[in-house]
């Protein structure tokens, strides 16, 4: 059955930049949809900046002990890469279910998984043409 909501802001993507929009007009109230394609989080958080930070700081941990050798440093360090990519998914595994609630918190705002694309129908007002979206929503299946 479909079913017509009406928000007054549709965000498409929940990544950093979207999540913050989202987020400040929910406080505002402002009835506000997110639409993603799941997971939530986006580059950033899931695969880019993030995720990179934590990676590099053991890699730096390695250079600096590498260059304190005969220094006072006396142990022998490597990079255990298995247990390095468990580190970075403690956070990446978790953002998107903490996205996720955190978008929907405020009670004038909701997430929806799917894909989001421009419609080639515009309505009339008064004000001139009103560009439209569309919503396709993937079938449900458990997360």
């Amino acid at each position: 059955m479909n079913e017509r909501k009406h928000f007054d802001l549709i965000v498409i993507g929940a990544g950093t930049g979207g999540n913050g929009v989202a987020r400040m007009a929910a406080a505002a109230c402002w009835k506000v949809a997110v639409v993603d394609h799941l997971p939530y989080g986006g580059t950033c958080a899931l695969r880019g900046c993030d995720p990179k930070k934590m990676l590099v700081a053991v890699t730096e941990g390695v250079e600096w002990a590498r260059k304190l050798a005969g220094k006072g440093l006396g142990t022998t360090v490597s990079v255990d890469w298995p247990a390095m990519i468990a580190f970075k998914r403690t956070f990446t595994d978790a953002m998107p279910g903490r996205i996720e609630v955190g978008l929907e918190k405020p009670a004038s705002s909701r997430c929806t998984a799917g894909r989001a694309s421009p419609d080639a129908t515009r309505s009339k007002s008064t004000a001139g043409p009103t560009p439209r979206a569309t919503f396709t929503s993937p079938p449900a299946r458990g997360r």
